[in-house]
């Protein structure tokens, strides 16, 4: 089947009148070469759970989500995958009121989604809506046992170590440091420090804040140059600090968002 975007499915199925297997190739259509392959196999009278089975593995294979988050993203449903996927494609681009709505309709499809949870917490606080935000957080929270470690310690950079009890500006710049660590080639990790160290950097007596925080963006650019949350910021401190080339690159990338 041909498919938008230059991409094309190929299925096969095969087996006996009690055990089936189908397999399916996503091929790239230029080069003919092969983007992602699943394969699920069951009973004959189970086709449509099959074909539900394979659809969220194909769509979680395609989605750019790191492998620690598999198993959650495979535990759900596929409207609540279909939606949480497209808050993250949302996100990345900078859309962050449309991806909050579909977070929310991701946790409305499946209550138990703890990374729809954390989805809803970043989009929101992008453009101030507490109480959305605090949906998402109780709902990652009463969840974390979905979590991988690496998202469990994103809960805690997110909600603070205190939680539900509020956590000072220092603990959450540790939780995200902490975060960090963890995830040192992940552009949002370096974004959420980056983050904290912009606006509350000054506060927290961080005598060279406006450097390390447009450095943070900067990192996140080098590890990520499509992930446009970190342009934001960087954005107003990086011709203070000089860095015009920076400046230059974000707002192209933006303009092709």
């Amino acid at each position: 089947r041909q498919l938008k975007a230059g991409r094309a499915l190929l299925g096969d199925v095969v087996g006996t009148p009690n055990h089936i297997v189908l397999t399916v190739s996503l091929l790239g259509v230029a080069k003919g070469d092969q983007i992602a392959r699943v394969s699920v196999e069951g009973m004959p009278d189970s086709l449509a759970s099959l074909v539900n089975q394979m659809a969220t593995q194909l769509m979680t294979q395609t989605s750019g989500e790191a492998a620690a988050r598999m198993s959650n993203l495979m535990s759900t449903s596929l409207p609540a995958l279909r939606a949480y996927l497209d808050g993250q494609s949302r996100l990345r681009r900078g859309d962050a009121q449309n991806a909050a709505k579909d977070f929310d309709r991701a946790l409305k499809e499946d209550s138990t989604f703890a990374l729809a949870g954390l989805g809803l917490r970043l989009a929101t606080g992008w453009y101030g809506d507490p109480q959305l935000g605090d949906r998402g957080i109780q709902a990652a929270w009463r969840e974390q046992a979905r979590l991988s470690p690496r998202d469990k310690s994103l809960l805690v950079a997110l909600a603070g170590p205190r939680y539900p009890q509020r956590s000072s500006n220092v603990d959450l710049y540790k939780a995200r440091e902490q975060y960090l660590s963890m995830v040192p080639d992940n552009a949002e990790a370096w974004y959420l420090l980056a983050d904290q160290i912009f606006h509350f950097g000054s506060a927290m007596g961080i005598p060279d804040w406006e450097q390390r925080a447009l450095d943070g963006f900067r990192k996140a650019m080098e590890l990520d140059s499509t992930y446009l949350p970190g342009y934001t910021h960087a954005m107003p401190l990086a011709p203070s600090m000089g860095d015009t080339a920076f400046l230059e690159r974000a707002l192209r990338l933006r303009r092709a968002s």
